[in-house]
Protein backbone atom coordinates (compact mmCIF):
# COMPACT_ATOMS: atom_id res chain seq x y z
CA UNK A 1 0.00 0.00 0.00
CA UNK A 2 1.30 3.73 -0.68
CA UNK A 3 1.34 6.57 0.31
CA UNK A 4 -2.74 8.65 0.94
CA UNK A 5 -3.20 11.98 1.16
CA UNK A 6 -6.51 14.07 1.45
CA UNK A 7 -5.71 17.82 0.48
CA UNK A 8 -7.85 21.56 0.29
CA UNK A 9 -5.13 22.95 -2.29
CA UNK A 10 -5.20 25.63 -4.90
CA UNK A 11 -1.63 25.06 -6.24
CA UNK A 12 -0.75 27.68 -8.64
CA UNK A 13 2.26 26.41 -10.54
CA UNK A 14 0.50 22.72 -11.38
CA UNK A 15 1.20 23.19 -15.04
CA UNK A 16 4.63 23.40 -14.61
CA UNK A 17 4.91 20.87 -11.80
CA UNK A 18 2.56 17.69 -13.72
CA UNK A 19 5.59 17.48 -16.47
CA UNK A 20 8.39 17.24 -14.13
CA UNK A 21 6.78 14.63 -12.04
CA UNK A 22 5.39 12.88 -14.74
CA UNK A 23 1.43 13.56 -13.75
CA UNK A 24 -1.26 14.66 -15.46
CA UNK A 25 -1.61 18.12 -14.46
CA UNK A 26 -5.75 17.61 -14.93
CA UNK A 27 -5.81 14.94 -12.50
CA UNK A 28 -6.01 17.59 -9.28
CA UNK A 29 -3.72 18.67 -6.74
CA UNK A 30 -3.93 15.31 -5.13
CA UNK A 31 -2.11 13.10 -7.83
CA UNK A 32 1.07 16.45 -8.04
CA UNK A 33 1.22 16.28 -3.97
CA UNK A 34 1.55 12.11 -3.76
CA UNK A 35 3.83 12.50 -7.07
CA UNK A 36 5.99 15.63 -5.00
CA UNK A 37 6.03 13.11 -2.15
CA UNK A 38 7.12 10.26 -3.92
CA UNK A 39 9.88 12.27 -5.47
CA UNK A 40 11.45 14.93 -2.73
CA UNK A 41 9.90 13.43 0.43
CA UNK A 42 9.86 16.60 3.10
CA UNK A 43 11.61 18.67 0.26
CA UNK A 44 8.71 18.91 -1.78
CA UNK A 45 8.15 22.01 0.02
CA UNK A 46 10.74 23.75 -2.01
CA UNK A 47 8.65 22.77 -5.38
CA UNK A 48 5.14 23.51 -4.75
CA UNK A 49 3.66 26.86 -4.83
CA UNK A 50 -0.13 28.21 -3.56
CA UNK A 51 -1.96 27.87 -1.19
CA UNK A 52 -2.56 24.12 0.75
CA UNK A 53 -3.46 22.23 3.85
CA UNK A 54 -2.76 18.65 3.31
CA UNK A 55 -2.41 15.33 5.22
CA UNK A 56 -0.51 12.62 3.98
CA UNK A 57 0.12 9.27 5.28
CA UNK A 58 3.12 7.37 5.03
CA UNK A 59 3.26 3.47 5.20
CA UNK A 60 6.58 3.11 5.20
CA UNK A 61 7.91 5.13 7.66
CA UNK A 62 4.02 4.65 9.50
CA UNK A 63 3.96 8.31 9.98
CA UNK A 64 1.33 10.94 9.30
CA UNK A 65 2.85 14.26 7.97
CA UNK A 66 0.54 17.35 8.14
CA UNK A 67 1.02 20.67 6.47
CA UNK A 68 0.24 23.89 5.75
CA UNK A 69 1.14 26.78 3.12
CA UNK A 70 3.62 29.93 3.71
CA UNK A 71 1.08 32.19 5.26
CA UNK A 72 -1.54 29.34 6.20
CA UNK A 73 -4.40 30.60 3.53
CA UNK A 74 -6.50 26.71 4.21
CA UNK A 75 -6.82 26.04 8.08
CA UNK A 76 -5.51 22.17 9.85
CA UNK A 77 -6.05 21.35 12.75
CA UNK A 78 -5.58 18.20 14.80
CA UNK A 79 -5.89 16.53 17.74
CA UNK A 80 -3.18 13.73 19.13
CA UNK A 81 -3.71 12.14 22.69
CA UNK A 82 -3.25 8.01 23.69
CA UNK A 83 -6.88 7.14 22.09
CA UNK A 84 -5.20 8.31 18.11
CA UNK A 85 -4.93 10.92 16.24
CA UNK A 86 -8.13 13.13 14.23
CA UNK A 87 -7.24 15.79 12.05
CA UNK A 88 -9.99 18.28 10.03
CA UNK A 89 -9.86 21.88 8.37
CA UNK A 90 -12.24 23.11 11.39
CA UNK A 91 -10.92 22.47 15.25
CA UNK A 92 -14.81 22.27 16.92
CA UNK A 93 -15.23 18.76 15.46
CA UNK A 94 -12.14 17.31 17.07
CA UNK A 95 -13.05 18.69 20.64
CA UNK A 96 -14.09 16.43 23.23
CA UNK A 97 -18.02 16.39 23.59
CA UNK A 98 -18.11 15.92 27.29
CA UNK A 99 -15.53 18.95 27.52
CA UNK A 100 -16.27 21.33 24.50
CA UNK A 101 -14.90 25.14 25.87
CA UNK A 102 -12.51 27.60 24.32
CA UNK A 103 -9.04 27.97 24.92
CA UNK A 104 -9.03 30.73 27.34
CA UNK A 105 -5.04 31.66 27.48
CA UNK A 106 -5.86 31.95 23.36
CA UNK A 107 -8.74 34.44 24.11
CA UNK A 108 -6.28 36.42 26.32
CA UNK A 109 -3.90 36.71 24.08
CA UNK A 110 -5.92 37.53 21.05
CA UNK A 111 -7.73 40.57 23.06
CA UNK A 112 -4.31 41.38 24.32
CA UNK A 113 -3.42 41.79 20.40
CA UNK A 114 -0.45 39.52 20.15
CA UNK A 115 1.10 37.91 17.29
CA UNK A 116 -0.89 34.56 16.99
CA UNK A 117 2.06 32.10 17.25
CA UNK A 118 2.47 28.46 18.64
CA UNK A 119 0.36 25.36 17.74
CA UNK A 120 -2.83 26.36 20.36
CA UNK A 121 -6.07 26.87 18.42
CA UNK A 122 -8.98 29.00 19.42
CA UNK A 123 -10.40 25.31 20.74
CA UNK A 124 -9.18 23.77 24.10
CA UNK A 125 -7.10 20.44 23.64
CA UNK A 126 -7.23 21.25 19.61
CA UNK A 127 -3.97 21.90 17.75
CA UNK A 128 -3.79 23.63 14.49
CA UNK A 129 -0.73 23.35 11.60
CA UNK A 130 1.04 26.64 11.88
CA UNK A 131 1.58 28.44 8.58
CA UNK A 132 4.59 27.41 6.90
CA UNK A 133 4.85 24.49 8.76
CA UNK A 134 4.28 20.92 9.06
CA UNK A 135 4.16 18.37 11.68
CA UNK A 136 5.04 14.66 11.80
CA UNK A 137 3.00 12.19 14.00
CA UNK A 138 3.95 9.18 14.46
CA UNK A 139 4.75 6.42 16.92
CA UNK A 140 5.24 8.48 20.58
CA UNK A 141 5.69 11.88 18.82
CA UNK A 142 4.29 14.78 17.68
CA UNK A 143 7.11 17.07 16.25
CA UNK A 144 6.34 20.35 14.22
CA UNK A 145 8.80 22.13 11.58
CA UNK A 146 8.79 24.87 9.97
CA UNK A 147 9.51 24.21 6.54
CA UNK A 148 9.33 28.02 5.22
CA UNK A 149 12.24 30.76 6.62
CA UNK A 150 12.62 33.18 3.74
CA UNK A 151 15.81 34.66 3.30
CA UNK A 152 16.38 38.61 4.48
CA UNK A 153 19.78 39.14 2.84
CA UNK A 154 19.83 42.41 1.11
CA UNK A 155 20.31 42.61 -2.58
CA UNK A 156 22.16 44.91 -4.49
CA UNK A 157 19.65 45.60 -7.39
CA UNK A 158 18.76 48.92 -8.94
CA UNK A 159 15.99 50.30 -8.66
CA UNK A 160 14.65 49.55 -12.05
CA UNK A 161 15.70 45.78 -11.85
CA UNK A 162 13.83 45.51 -8.87
CA UNK A 163 10.96 47.15 -10.53
CA UNK A 164 10.62 45.06 -13.51
CA UNK A 165 11.33 41.87 -11.36
CA UNK A 166 8.29 42.66 -8.47
CA UNK A 167 6.08 43.22 -11.74
CA UNK A 168 7.34 40.00 -13.01
CA UNK A 169 6.47 38.10 -9.85
CA UNK A 170 3.09 40.10 -9.58
CA UNK A 171 1.81 39.66 -12.73
CA UNK A 172 2.90 35.74 -12.34
CA UNK A 173 0.73 35.89 -8.91
CA UNK A 174 -2.34 37.64 -10.76
CA UNK A 175 -1.91 35.30 -13.74
CA UNK A 176 -2.32 31.94 -12.04
CA UNK A 177 -5.17 33.08 -10.24
CA UNK A 178 -7.40 34.12 -13.46
CA UNK A 179 -9.28 31.04 -14.16
CA UNK A 180 -13.20 30.87 -14.26
CA UNK A 181 -15.24 33.02 -16.73
CA UNK A 182 -15.58 35.39 -14.18
CA UNK A 183 -13.27 37.30 -11.92
CA UNK A 184 -14.04 39.35 -9.05
CA UNK A 185 -11.34 41.68 -7.56
CA UNK A 186 -11.86 44.17 -4.27
CA UNK A 187 -11.10 47.63 -5.39
CA UNK A 188 -10.48 49.87 -2.45
CA UNK A 189 -8.85 54.19 -3.55
CA UNK A 190 -5.08 52.45 -2.40
CA UNK A 191 -2.10 51.02 -4.13
CA UNK A 192 -2.22 47.75 -3.03
CA UNK A 193 -5.47 46.64 -4.85
CA UNK A 194 -4.95 49.42 -7.51
CA UNK A 195 -2.27 46.89 -8.55
CA UNK A 196 -4.17 43.82 -8.28
CA UNK A 197 -6.75 44.97 -10.73
CA UNK A 198 -4.43 46.83 -12.98
CA UNK A 199 -2.56 43.53 -13.54
CA UNK A 200 -5.48 41.48 -13.94
CA UNK A 201 -6.68 43.81 -16.51
CA UNK A 202 -3.61 43.37 -18.58
CA UNK A 203 -3.79 39.61 -18.68
CA UNK A 204 -7.19 38.88 -18.73
CA UNK A 205 -8.74 36.62 -21.22
CA UNK A 206 -10.27 37.27 -24.12
CA UNK A 207 -14.40 37.08 -22.70
CA UNK A 208 -13.29 36.90 -19.39
CA UNK A 209 -15.00 39.22 -17.34
CA UNK A 210 -13.12 41.20 -14.52
CA UNK A 211 -15.51 42.96 -11.78
CA UNK A 212 -13.71 45.66 -9.70
CA UNK A 213 -16.03 46.09 -6.35
CA UNK A 214 -15.47 48.95 -4.19
CA UNK A 215 -17.94 48.11 -0.67
CA UNK A 216 -18.59 51.74 1.07
CA UNK A 217 -20.89 52.54 4.09
CA UNK A 218 -24.27 53.40 4.12
CA UNK A 219 -23.62 56.45 6.16
CA UNK A 220 -20.01 58.63 6.75
CA UNK A 221 -18.82 59.20 10.58
CA UNK A 222 -18.69 62.84 10.94
CA UNK A 223 -16.42 63.01 13.90
CA UNK A 224 -13.53 61.45 11.28
CA UNK A 225 -11.84 63.92 9.61
CA UNK A 226 -8.33 62.77 9.00
CA UNK A 227 -8.78 59.37 7.11
CA UNK A 228 -10.12 58.18 3.83
CA UNK A 229 -13.66 57.33 4.21
CA UNK A 230 -15.41 57.51 1.17
CA UNK A 231 -13.57 55.54 -1.86
CA UNK A 232 -15.87 54.39 -4.25
CA UNK A 233 -15.48 57.73 -6.85
CA UNK A 234 -11.38 57.16 -6.43
CA UNK A 235 -11.85 53.49 -7.13
CA UNK A 236 -14.41 54.62 -10.45
CA UNK A 237 -11.83 56.91 -11.78
CA UNK A 238 -9.43 54.27 -11.29
CA UNK A 239 -11.58 51.12 -12.75
CA UNK A 240 -11.91 53.68 -16.14
CA UNK A 241 -8.73 53.86 -16.75
CA UNK A 242 -8.32 50.10 -17.22
CA UNK A 243 -9.67 47.73 -20.41
CA UNK A 244 -12.26 46.28 -20.26
CA UNK A 245 -12.67 46.56 -16.63
CA UNK A 246 -16.26 46.47 -14.81
CA UNK A 247 -16.44 48.74 -11.44
CA UNK A 248 -19.44 47.80 -8.93
CA UNK A 249 -20.14 49.78 -5.87
CA UNK A 250 -21.99 48.14 -3.43
CA UNK A 251 -23.26 49.61 0.46
CA UNK A 252 -22.44 48.31 3.30
CA UNK A 253 -25.70 48.60 5.54
CA UNK A 254 -25.23 49.31 9.15
CA UNK A 255 -25.81 45.90 11.22
CA UNK A 256 -25.74 45.16 14.86
CA UNK A 257 -22.73 42.91 16.07
CA UNK A 258 -24.00 40.36 17.31
CA UNK A 259 -26.33 39.07 14.19
CA UNK A 260 -22.96 39.47 12.29
CA UNK A 261 -21.17 36.89 14.59
CA UNK A 262 -23.68 34.75 15.01
CA UNK A 263 -23.46 34.44 11.18
CA UNK A 264 -19.90 34.08 11.36
CA UNK A 265 -19.10 31.39 14.01
CA UNK A 266 -20.30 28.14 12.53
CA UNK A 267 -17.76 28.71 9.01
CA UNK A 268 -14.84 30.21 10.69
CA UNK A 269 -14.81 28.71 14.35
CA UNK A 270 -12.64 31.70 15.98
CA UNK A 271 -12.93 35.25 17.14
CA UNK A 272 -12.71 38.13 14.31
CA UNK A 273 -9.91 40.44 15.11
CA UNK A 274 -11.49 43.35 13.91
CA UNK A 275 -15.77 43.00 14.07
CA UNK A 276 -16.24 46.79 12.39
CA UNK A 277 -14.61 45.26 9.20
CA UNK A 278 -17.80 42.43 9.22
CA UNK A 279 -20.09 44.93 7.17
CA UNK A 280 -17.89 45.36 4.09
CA UNK A 281 -16.31 42.71 3.98
CA UNK A 282 -19.55 40.34 3.61
CA UNK A 283 -21.36 43.34 1.14
CA UNK A 284 -17.66 42.82 -0.97
CA UNK A 285 -18.69 38.68 -0.92
CA UNK A 286 -22.23 39.27 -1.69
CA UNK A 287 -21.34 41.12 -4.85
CA UNK A 288 -18.80 38.91 -6.11
CA UNK A 289 -20.92 36.44 -5.59
CA UNK A 290 -23.88 37.90 -7.33
CA UNK A 291 -21.95 38.55 -10.85
CA UNK A 292 -20.99 34.78 -10.66
CA UNK A 293 -17.26 35.02 -9.51
CA UNK A 294 -15.99 32.10 -7.91
CA UNK A 295 -12.83 33.81 -7.21
CA UNK A 296 -11.75 37.30 -5.13
CA UNK A 297 -8.53 38.92 -5.73
CA UNK A 298 -7.49 41.20 -2.77
CA UNK A 299 -4.62 42.92 -1.61
CA UNK A 300 -4.35 41.99 1.13
CA UNK A 301 -0.70 41.69 2.11
CA UNK A 302 0.26 44.66 -0.14
CA UNK A 303 1.62 46.90 2.94
CA UNK A 304 4.15 44.31 3.65
CA UNK A 305 5.09 43.55 0.18
CA UNK A 306 4.58 45.22 -3.01
CA UNK A 307 3.57 48.96 -1.36
CA UNK A 308 5.85 48.78 1.89
CA UNK A 309 6.61 52.34 3.17
CA UNK A 310 10.34 51.11 3.90
CA UNK A 311 9.62 53.63 7.35
CA UNK A 312 13.56 52.32 8.54
CA UNK A 313 15.28 54.07 5.29
CA UNK A 314 15.32 57.58 7.40
CA UNK A 315 17.21 55.54 10.60
CA UNK A 316 19.39 54.18 8.19
CA UNK A 317 21.05 57.23 6.69
CA UNK A 318 21.76 58.63 10.14
CA UNK A 319 23.24 54.83 11.10
CA UNK A 320 25.23 55.01 8.50
CA UNK A 321 26.40 58.48 8.69
CA UNK A 322 24.94 59.65 5.07
CA UNK A 323 24.01 62.81 6.95
CA UNK A 324 24.18 65.09 3.44
CA UNK A 325 21.46 62.11 1.79
CA UNK A 326 19.42 62.17 5.09
CA UNK A 327 19.36 65.57 5.03
CA UNK A 328 17.66 65.48 1.58
CA UNK A 329 15.19 62.55 2.44
CA UNK A 330 14.02 64.34 5.36
CA UNK A 331 13.54 67.68 4.28
CA UNK A 332 11.70 65.95 0.90
CA UNK A 333 9.58 64.08 3.34
CA UNK A 334 8.62 67.09 5.31
CA UNK A 335 7.66 69.31 1.92
CA UNK A 336 5.65 66.52 1.15
CA UNK A 337 3.49 66.47 3.99
CA UNK A 338 4.87 63.38 5.42
CA UNK A 339 5.63 64.34 9.09
CA UNK A 340 6.58 67.24 11.01
CA UNK A 341 10.37 67.53 11.98
CA UNK A 342 9.32 66.06 15.23
CA UNK A 343 7.94 62.96 13.61
CA UNK A 344 11.03 63.20 11.38
CA UNK A 345 13.75 63.08 14.09
CA UNK A 346 11.57 60.52 16.53
CA UNK A 347 11.85 58.21 12.99
CA UNK A 348 15.94 59.15 12.23
CA UNK A 349 17.02 59.01 15.88
CA UNK A 350 14.47 56.72 18.33
CA UNK A 351 16.69 53.75 17.03
CA UNK A 352 19.52 55.06 19.28
CA UNK A 353 17.48 55.55 22.34
CA UNK A 354 17.39 52.80 25.01
CA UNK A 355 13.51 51.43 25.21
CA UNK A 356 12.86 52.33 28.55
CA UNK A 357 13.55 56.07 27.70
CA UNK A 358 11.91 55.92 24.59
CA UNK A 359 8.82 54.43 26.18
CA UNK A 360 9.07 57.33 29.20
CA UNK A 361 9.15 59.90 26.67
CA UNK A 362 6.13 58.78 24.52
CA UNK A 363 4.33 58.95 27.85
CA UNK A 364 5.38 62.73 28.36
CA UNK A 365 4.00 63.22 24.66
CA UNK A 366 0.75 61.49 24.65
CA UNK A 367 -0.05 60.76 27.94
CA UNK A 368 -0.03 56.92 29.76
CA UNK A 369 -1.13 54.05 27.69
CA UNK A 370 -1.53 50.71 28.34
CA UNK A 371 1.37 48.65 26.91
CA UNK A 372 -0.57 46.04 26.15
CA UNK A 373 -4.31 46.69 25.96
CA UNK A 374 -6.23 44.21 27.84
CA UNK A 375 -9.57 46.39 27.39
CA UNK A 376 -12.39 44.44 29.80
CA UNK A 377 -9.98 41.96 30.62
CA UNK A 378 -9.81 41.68 34.78
CA UNK A 379 -5.87 42.60 35.77
CA UNK A 380 -6.36 40.14 38.67
CA UNK A 381 -7.27 36.65 36.77
CA UNK A 382 -4.46 34.63 36.19
CA UNK A 383 -4.24 34.28 32.37
CA UNK A 384 -4.14 37.62 32.32
CA UNK A 385 -1.40 38.21 34.99
CA UNK A 386 0.92 35.88 32.99
CA UNK A 387 0.17 37.94 29.46
CA UNK A 388 1.33 41.06 31.65
CA UNK A 389 4.22 39.28 32.64
CA UNK A 390 4.97 37.30 28.75
CA UNK A 391 4.76 40.46 27.63
CA UNK A 392 6.78 42.89 29.69
CA UNK A 393 10.04 42.35 27.52
CA UNK A 394 8.49 41.23 24.01
CA UNK A 395 5.67 43.83 23.82
CA UNK A 396 6.21 45.63 20.06
CA UNK A 397 9.37 48.01 19.48
CA UNK A 398 7.97 51.10 18.00
CA UNK A 399 11.49 51.90 17.06
CA UNK A 400 12.75 52.07 13.48
CA UNK A 401 15.70 50.71 13.92
CA UNK A 402 17.70 49.99 10.79
CA UNK A 403 17.68 47.67 8.82
CA UNK A 404 14.69 45.64 10.70
CA UNK A 405 12.05 46.07 7.80
CA UNK A 406 12.70 42.71 6.10
CA UNK A 407 11.76 40.79 10.04
CA UNK A 408 9.37 43.25 10.88
CA UNK A 409 7.26 42.55 7.66
CA UNK A 410 7.45 38.86 8.31
CA UNK A 411 6.25 39.00 11.90
CA UNK A 412 3.68 41.28 9.78
CA UNK A 413 2.48 39.02 7.65
CA UNK A 414 2.11 36.09 10.30
CA UNK A 415 0.50 38.13 12.94
CA UNK A 416 -3.17 36.76 12.41
CA UNK A 417 -4.11 33.18 11.45
CA UNK A 418 -6.12 33.93 8.19
CA UNK A 419 -6.86 30.50 7.42
CA UNK A 420 -10.49 29.95 9.19
CA UNK A 421 -11.49 33.00 7.75
CA UNK A 422 -10.92 32.25 4.32
CA UNK A 423 -12.86 29.12 5.15
CA UNK A 424 -15.51 30.36 5.84
CA UNK A 425 -15.41 33.17 3.30
CA UNK A 426 -15.43 29.43 0.91
CA UNK A 427 -18.38 27.83 2.62
CA UNK A 428 -20.51 30.67 2.51
CA UNK A 429 -20.18 32.89 -0.14
CA UNK A 430 -18.70 29.84 -2.84
CA UNK A 431 -15.51 31.94 -3.52
CA UNK A 432 -12.25 31.61 -2.87
CA UNK A 433 -10.21 35.00 -1.65
CA UNK A 434 -6.96 34.83 -3.30
CA UNK A 435 -4.22 37.35 -2.36
CA UNK A 436 -1.83 37.92 -5.30
CA UNK A 437 0.27 40.28 -2.88
CA UNK A 438 1.05 37.46 -0.55
CA UNK A 439 2.22 34.90 -3.16
CA UNK A 440 5.20 32.96 -1.63
CA UNK A 441 8.02 34.05 -4.78
CA UNK A 442 7.06 37.76 -4.70
CA UNK A 443 7.12 38.07 -0.47
CA UNK A 444 10.62 36.33 -0.77
CA UNK A 445 11.38 38.94 -3.33
CA UNK A 446 10.35 42.49 -1.59
CA UNK A 447 11.86 41.06 2.02
CA UNK A 448 15.66 40.90 0.31
CA UNK A 449 14.94 44.78 -1.02
CA UNK A 450 16.34 47.36 0.89
CA UNK A 451 14.50 50.07 2.48
CA UNK A 452 15.38 52.52 -0.53
CA UNK A 453 13.94 50.69 -2.72
CA UNK A 454 10.63 51.85 -0.93
CA UNK A 455 11.44 55.02 0.63
CA UNK A 456 13.20 57.81 -1.51
CA UNK A 457 12.54 61.42 -2.94
CA UNK A 458 11.14 61.74 0.75
CA UNK A 459 8.15 59.39 0.15
CA UNK A 460 6.98 55.93 1.12
CA UNK A 461 5.98 53.38 -0.32
CA UNK A 462 7.53 54.28 -4.07
CA UNK A 463 7.77 51.09 -5.21
CA UNK A 464 4.14 50.56 -5.16
CA UNK A 465 4.07 54.21 -6.94
CA UNK A 466 6.58 53.48 -9.70
CA UNK A 467 4.29 50.30 -10.85
CA UNK A 468 1.44 52.54 -11.10
CA UNK A 469 2.61 55.82 -12.40
CA UNK A 470 0.55 56.17 -15.40
CA UNK A 471 -2.05 53.99 -14.86
CA UNK A 472 -4.01 55.61 -11.86
CA UNK A 473 -5.34 59.12 -11.21
CA UNK A 474 -2.78 60.56 -9.58
CA UNK A 475 -4.74 61.13 -6.75
CA UNK A 476 -4.47 57.48 -5.84
CA UNK A 477 -0.86 57.85 -5.69
CA UNK A 478 -0.58 61.41 -3.84
CA UNK A 479 -3.22 60.00 -1.33
CA UNK A 480 -1.61 59.46 2.62
CA UNK A 481 -4.57 59.07 4.45
CA UNK A 482 -5.78 55.58 5.25
CA UNK A 483 -8.80 54.23 3.95
CA UNK A 484 -11.93 53.82 6.50
CA UNK A 485 -14.65 51.22 5.14
CA UNK A 486 -16.17 50.14 7.93
CA UNK A 487 -17.12 53.62 9.68
CA UNK A 488 -20.99 52.73 10.07
CA UNK A 489 -19.66 50.85 12.99
CA UNK A 490 -21.07 53.16 15.71
CA UNK A 491 -24.37 53.08 14.46
CA UNK A 492 -24.55 49.20 14.27
CA UNK A 493 -23.79 49.20 17.75
CA UNK A 494 -26.31 51.88 18.28
CA UNK A 495 -28.82 49.60 16.44
CA UNK A 496 -28.27 46.96 18.50
CA UNK A 497 -27.34 47.71 22.31
CA UNK A 498 -30.29 45.77 23.45
CA UNK A 499 -28.62 42.32 22.15
CA UNK A 500 -25.24 43.64 23.20
CA UNK A 501 -26.61 44.03 26.59
CA UNK A 502 -28.56 40.50 26.71
CA UNK A 503 -25.24 39.01 25.54
CA UNK A 504 -23.77 40.36 28.37
CA UNK A 505 -26.15 39.34 31.10
CA UNK A 506 -25.79 35.70 29.40
CA UNK A 507 -22.41 35.22 29.94
CA UNK A 508 -22.56 36.21 33.54
CA UNK A 509 -24.12 32.47 33.86
CA UNK A 510 -20.88 31.02 32.53
CA UNK A 511 -18.22 31.15 35.60
CA UNK A 512 -15.20 31.28 32.81
CA UNK A 513 -16.85 34.72 31.64
CA UNK A 514 -17.50 36.14 34.73
CA UNK A 515 -13.58 35.40 36.00
CA UNK A 516 -11.97 36.34 32.91
CA UNK A 517 -14.09 39.23 32.20
CA UNK A 518 -15.48 42.53 33.98
CA UNK A 519 -18.97 42.49 32.32
CA UNK A 520 -19.93 45.07 34.97
CA UNK A 521 -17.69 47.56 33.39
CA UNK A 522 -19.19 46.62 29.76
CA UNK A 523 -22.62 46.82 30.60
CA UNK A 524 -21.85 50.23 32.08
CA UNK A 525 -20.28 51.24 28.90
CA UNK A 526 -23.20 49.88 26.77
CA UNK A 527 -25.74 51.70 29.04
CA UNK A 528 -23.87 55.34 29.01
CA UNK A 529 -23.17 55.60 25.23
CA UNK A 530 -21.31 58.34 24.65
CA UNK A 531 -23.10 60.92 22.45
CA UNK A 532 -19.51 63.17 21.98
CA UNK A 533 -15.98 62.88 21.87
CA UNK A 534 -15.88 60.73 18.80
CA UNK A 535 -13.26 63.07 17.69
CA UNK A 536 -10.45 61.81 20.51
CA UNK A 537 -9.23 58.40 19.44
CA UNK A 538 -8.94 57.03 22.94
CA UNK A 539 -12.37 56.87 23.12
CA UNK A 540 -12.53 55.11 19.60
CA UNK A 541 -10.13 52.62 20.61
CA UNK A 542 -12.27 52.03 23.79
CA UNK A 543 -15.38 51.19 22.14
CA UNK A 544 -14.31 49.95 18.85
CA UNK A 545 -11.40 48.15 19.56
CA UNK A 546 -11.57 47.08 23.48
CA UNK A 547 -15.63 46.61 23.48
CA UNK A 548 -16.60 44.91 20.59
CA UNK A 549 -13.42 42.73 20.49
CA UNK A 550 -14.62 41.96 24.23
CA UNK A 551 -17.99 41.06 23.88
CA UNK A 552 -16.80 39.44 20.24
CA UNK A 553 -14.85 36.80 22.70
CA UNK A 554 -17.54 36.25 24.81
CA UNK A 555 -20.15 35.38 21.82
CA UNK A 556 -17.57 33.18 20.51
CA UNK A 557 -17.28 31.43 24.27
CA UNK A 558 -20.77 30.51 24.12
CA UNK A 559 -20.96 29.92 20.57
CA UNK A 560 -18.31 26.76 21.86
CA UNK A 561 -20.19 25.63 25.04
CA UNK A 562 -23.40 25.46 22.63
CA UNK A 563 -21.90 23.73 19.87
CA UNK A 564 -22.42 25.10 15.88
CA UNK A 565 -25.83 24.68 16.80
Amino acid sequence: MGAAIVTDSRLSNYSELGPALGVDSRRGDAQLLLGAWQRWGLGLFDHIEGSFAFALWDPTEGRLVLARDHLGDRPLHFRADSRGVAFASHPLPLAPLDDRRADLERIVSYLAIEHESGPASFIASVSRVEPGQFVIIGPGEVRARAWWTPSLDPLAWSRDDARLAVRAELDRAVRDALDGPVIAAQLSGGLDSSLVVESAARQRQTGQRLVAITATADRRDPADTHRFVDEAAVAADTARGFTGVEHLVTISPAEPPIAALERLFPSTQRPLLNVCNLGWMEATYDAARSVGATTLLTGLSGNFTVSHEGSSRLAGLVAAGQFVRWWHEARAHRASGGARWSGIADMSLNWAIPLPIHRMLDRLRHGPRESVPLGFLRRGHPLVRATLNRTRHTVEDPRFRPGDDAALVLRELRFVDLGLANAGVRARFGLDPVDPTGSRRLIELCLRLPADHYFHDGRPRQLARSLLRGRVPPRVLDERRRGYQGQNWRHGIELGRDSLIAEIDRAGADPDSAALFDLAAIRTHLINWPTEGWDREDQVQRYRRDLIRAIGALRFMRFVREGAS
